[in-house]
């Protein structure tokens, strides 16, 4: 079963993807108007959705909820990006 909390994580972070998008749809790479800062804000809002989702498969699986999953944003700043 699917905690509670799981399941609010991934809202909140449906809405913050929703929300980068908003502001960055105009301003993608290859625009006159591209910004890099708000680019890498939209792409990590969807790592967080990404990770929501696979919270969410993880624990409908009986897996338990303190199972680690990557964290891609870390990985990504660890590599400088």
């Amino acid at each position: 079963m699917v905690q509670t909390d799981t399941l609010n994580a991934y809202a909140v972070a449906i809405a913050s993807e929703a929300a980068a998008w908003h502001v960055v749809k105009d301003r993608l790479p290859g625009t006159v108007s591209y910004n890099n800062d708000l680019w890498l804000r939209w792409s990590d809002a969807i790592e967080r959705t990404n990770v929501a989702t696979q919270r969410i498969f993880v624990e409908m699986r009986g897996i338990p909820a303190t199972a680690a999953l990557p964290d891609p944003i870390a990985q990504r700043a660890r590599r400088g990006h």
